[in-house]
């Protein structure tokens, strides 16, 4: 209920990856399982049906305001990366459902493509005198 979205958001998280972690599952592993249909996506309903696998005991509103906090692009869909990226942050044991080291490898597959990108971010940055650092401090705020 009420009290910082946030907070409840991190808790249900924390329990979702708990709960994983009781099954034997790791993040990756896990959100294969819940995507029935195989797209990469889970779907309301998909998320719905994990949630209440998992034993959350979350209420349809409950799962729908989640879902909702974890779809950081809108599009009505759970991505890998948003439900990966969401669980990385909520959860302070990076070694719960291997959540860190699936974290790690997903970015570090990504900087591949990325970091010919970063390279030029890079160095926009220091044409106007400004770290990578800085600006990543700066986006965090």
């Amino acid at each position: 209920g009420g009290g910082g979205g946030a907070a409840f958001e991190a808790e249900q998280l924390q329990r979702l990856a708990a709960a994983c972690e009781r099954l034997g599952l790791d993040v990756r592993q896990a959100f294969q399982a819940f995507d029935g249909d195989d797209d990469g996506l889970l779907s309301p309903h998909e998320f719905r049906h994990a949630l209440a696998q998992l034993r959350l005991g979350l209420g349809d509103e409950e799962v729908s305001w989640l879902l909702s906090r974890m779809d950081t692009n809108a599009d009505g869909m759970l991505s890998y990366e948003e439900f990966l990226t969401h669980l990385f942050r909520s959860v302070p044991d990076a070694k719960v459902a291997n959540i860190g080291q699936a974290f790690k490898e997903h970015y570090a597959a990504r900087e591949d493509a990325s970091s010919q990108l970063w390279q030029q971010v890079g160095r926009a940055f220091c044409e106007r005198g400004m770290t990578v650092q800085q600006a990543s401090e700066c986006k965090a705020r």
